[in-house]
């Protein structure tokens, strides 16, 4: 799963990654949090266990970032 941001609403670019293994799948190292740059992109491997196969929810706090 890929969350998109856009700072202009017409263009949007990759913020964040998630996946079972980011290095197999996007060649980034499988880090869950931000850290001081929020413009960062980072890949988390936190939501990306075999359950729930469908349905379940990513937590993301626009306002804290």
């Amino acid at each position: 799963m890929i969350l998109d941001r856009s700072l202009d609403g017409v263009s949007w670019l990759p913020w964040q990654y998630y996946s079972k293994d980011c290095q197999v799948f996007y060649d980034m190292t499988g880090d869950s949090s931000i850290g001081e740059d929020s413009q960062s992109i980072i890949c988390s491997q936190q939501y990306s266990d075999i359950l729930p196969y469908t349905g379940g929810t990513v937590e993301f706090d626009v306002i804290s970032r």
